[in-house]
């Protein structure tokens, strides 16, 4: 028979509880790969991951690097990497897409294939192997925020911090989304994490790792530079404090001098900065050009000139390392594209546009995406955290019984405070996930919550087993009621079942959200229903429900015969008809839905189609219309506009009475009536999305997808009514012909359409 747990050997219990507790952290990250993979399994492909696939794979293939170079090397390696073994058909290089640097096109060629025919490797295949690659890393920043929250807190507290981790619909949703975020949550924390290790003690082992460490960082993303800051909060932390600095590189010594300190770090940091500046190279393939055998017709997708036009400092610093080769081409220029189009940026936030950015914005997806129980946890772990700390009988006690604690804390608080007033004072207002490096110290710091869990016999942080006395360790007996037995197991019970209520809560919202992690809201949002009226794009809306649609179009077939005609509006990189959604000439699917197409982000050939009663199928994004040629509010020029080139149609149909009349009259100016056209298409669908932000979808298509019945009241009301509700013309819009207002072949829609 076993021993009962009391009377068994100390050293068997410690054993089983450390293999219990590996065992839990296993199955947290586990569960976290597996929700956050299958919770993609069912979406078509998200803007942006086409680009990093397409362009990882080519620097794989071809170190060529002309292929979005402005969103980091390492990530887009990373992602790639299981296609060097699946071997997916890339597109040939002959053609004007790759001469172009066109990664939308290119990235939709490596995914879907061409008119030719499908790729060797199925889209649902590559996407998986490269959604799959970002979730390990993902699941490495987990393990980072357990180990983090066990040297703070303990073990049980770190459980805790893992079950925030694992749980957190941000995580679940951008965590395996190929894009460089969340490697880039890992890297700021692991380098956190080195640097503050270095400053504790310096040996060769650890200025290794820290060295490669921050060159990971410098290759993530463009936002690198905050790791400067970041660090040197840490470096000025650590020089401020009197404790000598232990240095082992081979023999052991102590430095106590703080000017022999500063030289100590300082030569620290240039080893950094040397392995930092070998690895970038070493990820360009020692090459400075980033294109590999150019020819005439090759260009990037953006002019250096147009990038390096204005004389600011960073322009001028990058110009300089241009000149002088001290970096990779393809760095630099990443460099030059993040500062110049993260100036200003189309965006859209609780019904305004601008380019400029809100101060606010941050913080209300802050507020919106993160669920209410996380906000409980924090205020109960910063109450426990003060309480800690009213120990002493005066405020400088108070401080001494604080300082160890926010010392060992540093990497953490500097991370998320410099992060986060650099986000504030940003202009790229495009998407929540773009805070996302801040989550993982909220984590650990909630996982402080769990110290309220502590049993009546056990001290709490602030006190000495030495020093306390033994209190008493009997448990009430069954004939004792609710509140003694639960007093008898928490020392704090009423607040233990708010910490266990608020997990529980926690961890049901986030199974309940499964698999739209993406299009999450709390409820002081009104929910993901209503989500759409404050935030859009990578918030909400990113091209990810395509097979949503084609399954709920597919059910109203299949009871109702879909007999009244389907319209699309699409927002994202996917192809339709790869799905089901529309008929293309060269491949036919089985019950694939025939769709009449209006204005897309990216034009998608179709000619002007008449409005008719039907269902209209548009996605969150393009129901604001944030990225259309007329974007922002209906308003009295829209109106002008609209009602002249109406004009102009009108008078071209009324010529077309007579057979032939109608060409005869187009070929009389093919160009401006093809502006004419495209004019009127555009500023008909921005007057058609007026009126139905007044009114709500008929079904939402999880959350990302509007779809509308409009009968012919409707439709005379949307050609012919009377105006929609008026805004006023956004400062920044700069009305020009449609052609110019364009998107740039291969254009990322978090570099849309520059503001006009």
């Amino acid at each position: 028979m076993a021993k009962p747990l009391e009377t068994a050997d100390p050293a068997l219990v410690a054993n089983r509880r450390r293999w219990l507790g590996r065992a839990a952290v296993a199955g947290l990250l586990l569960f976290y790969f597996l929700a956050a993979t299958t919770a993609w399994s069912g979406k078509s492909v998200t803007f942006d991951e086409t680009f990093h696939l397409v362009s990882g794979y080519s620097y794989w293939l071809y170190g060529d690097f002309r292929l979005q170079p402005e969103n980091g090397n390492l990530p887009q390696r990373w992602a790639a990497l299981p296609l060097l073994w699946s071997k997916p058909d890339f597109p040939t290089l002959d053609q004007p897409y790759w001469h172009k640097s066109a990664m939308a096109q290119m990235g939709e060629q490596l995914i879907y294939g061409t008119d030719a025919g499908p790729n060797n490797v199925s889209a649902e295949s590559q996407l998986f192997q490269g959604r799959a690659m970002i979730a390990l890393a993902t699941v490495g920043l987990g393990l980072f925020v357990f180990t983090w929250a066990r040297r703070l807190w303990g073990t049980g507290p770190a459980m805790l911090a893992l079950v925030l981790f694992a749980f957190c619909p941000t995580m679940l949703s951008h965590g395996s989304l190929i894009t460089s975020d969340a490697v880039m949550s890992l890297c700021f924390l692991c380098a956190q994490s080195s640097v503050w290790a270095i400053l504790q003690r310096v040996t060769w082992w650890r200025v290794l790792v820290s060295s490669v460490v921050m060159s990971a960082v410098m290759l993530a993303k463009f936002s690198a530079p905050l790791i400067i800051p970041m660090a040197g909060v840490l470096v000025i932390l650590r020089l401020v404090e009197r404790r000598p600095l232990e240095v082992s590189l081979g023999p052991t010594f102590e430095v106590t001098n703080r000017f022999a300190r500063v030289v100590v770090l300082g030569l620290v940091a240039t080893v950094h900065v040397v392995v930092a500046w070998c690895l970038i190279w070493a990820a360009y393939n020692f090459r400075y050009e980033m294109l590999v055998n150019p020819t005439p017709e090759d260009e990037p997708s953006r002019s250096w000139e147009t990038l390096l036009k204005e004389d600011e400092l960073p322009s001028r610093v990058i110009d300089l390392c241009r000149t002088h080769r001290l970096l990779p081409e393809a760095y630099l220029y990443g460099y030059a594209y993040t500062f110049r189009f993260a100036q200003q940026r189309s965006s859209f936030f609780n019904g305004e546009f601008s380019i400029d950015g809100w101060r606010t914005f941050f913080p209300y997806c802050f507020l919106t995406k993160t669920p209410p129980e996380m906000f409980v946890l924090l205020a109960l772990a910063m109450v426990g955290l003060i309480l800690r700390w009213d120990k002493g009988a005066t405020w400088r006690e108070r401080w001494q019984v604080a300082k160890p604690d926010l010392y060992r804390s540093a990497p953490l608080w500097s991370l998320f405070f410099i992060y986060w007033a650099t986000a504030i004072a940003s202009h790229l207002n495009i998407g929540h996930r773009h805070i996302m490096p801040t989550y993982p110290p909220l984590y650990i710091l909630a996982a402080g919550a769990a110290c309220w869990l502590r049993r009546p016999d056990e001290p709490s942080e602030a006190e000495s087993p030495a020093t306390t006395p033994a209190k008493s360790t009997t448990t009430p007996g069954p004939e004792s009621g609710w509140l003694a037995r639960l007093q008898g197991r928490f020392a704090h019970p009423w607040v233990a079942i708010g910490v266990l209520v608020m997990t529980g809560l926690y961890m049901a919202e986030s199974l309940t959200t499964w698999p739209n992690y993406l299009t999450y809201f709390n409820l002081i949002a009104g929910g993901p229903r209503h989500a759409y009226k404050h935030l859009v794009d990578s918030s909400l809306d990113w091209g990810q429900d395509l097979p949503g649609l084609k399954r709920w179009l597919s059910d109203q077939q299949n009871v109702n015969k879909l007999n009244s005609p389907v319209y699309l509006s699409y927002f994202g990189t996917a192809r339709p008809d790869y799905y089901g959604i529309g008929k293309n000439a060269k491949r036919e699917q089985a019950g694939a839905i025939d769709v009449r197409l209006m204005p897309c982000f990216f034009e998608i050939a179709h000619p002007l189609q008449p409005l008719t009663p039907g269902l209209y199928c548009i996605s969150a994004t393009m129901v604001q219309c944030v990225y259309t040629s007329f974007p922002g509010p209906w308003n009295d020029v829209y109106e002008k506009m609209y009602q002249e080139t109406l004009g102009h149609v009108q008078q071209f149909e009324a010529a077309g009475r007579q057979p032939g009349a109608q060409q005869q009259v187009f070929n009389q100016n093919p160009q401006g009536w093809q502006a004419v056209f495209s004019n009127f298409e555009q500023l008909r669908f921005c007057r058609m999305c007026a009126y139905l932000r007044e009114r709500e979808p008929a079904v939402q298509i999880n959350n990302s997808i509007h779809v509308y019945r409009l009968v012919q009241a409707d439709i005379d009301k949307i050609i012919s009514g009377k105006p929609p509700a008026m805004g006023e013309l956004p400062s920044h819009i700069k009305l020009v012909k449609p052609e110019e207002a364009k998107a740039k072949e291969g254009e990322s829609p978090e570099t849309p359409k520059e503001a006009k």
